[in-house]
């Protein structure tokens, strides 16, 4: 029922600076983790890592830690539902704030309910948000909302 996986280490982002052989390195931890629970038709996941990412937010460097939760389930032969979360933080590797300094956080969530009408036909209603905070250069924060109504007809057709 339960399912754990984790993983650690380090990371090391080598920079040229300035004319010859000058090194600049930075070293960061680095790890995931991950729990599962599956229980019939119920699924929980909770994942998180954290790491060095290279050319993220505009071409810095930057520490990336991120968190998912994500729950889903079957409560009748025909229904289900799921519900998800995200949070991500991207943080530049530079200590002090310096002209080309990014950093973002992002939030995000979705929601969703479905129902197979007949065996070769289901129906699904969904919806997301989404928030990105910037706290760089462009200084540009985001909002998105969507819905979504979907159709799926699928039939299975031996072919031998």
């Amino acid at each position: 029922k339960f399912t754990l996986d984790a993983r650690a280490g380090a990371s090391v982002d080598r920079e040229s600076i300035g004319i010859g052989s000058k090194k600049d390195d930075t070293w960061s931890p680095t790890g995931r983790l991950s729990i599962t629970y599956a229980a019939q038709d119920f699924r929980a996941m909770l994942f998180g890592s954290y790491e060095l990412a290279g050319g993220a937010s505009l071409g810095k460097t930057t520490k990336r830690g991120s968190v998912v939760l994500s729950l889903s389930d079957r409560f009748t032969p025909k229904w289900s539902w799921n519900l998800s979360g995200s949070w991500q933080s991207n943080r530049s590797t530079d200590d002090i704030i310096v002209v080309g300094t990014e950093d973002v956080m992002t939030a995000g969530g979705a929601a969703g309910i479905a129902c197979q009408v007949v065996e070769w036909a289901s129906i699904r209603l969904s919806g997301n948000v989404f928030q990105q905070w910037d706290n760089g250069l462009t200084g540009n924060d985001l909002t998105r909302y969507s819905v979504m109504l979907g159709v799926t007809l699928s039939n299975v057709f031996p072919i031998f």
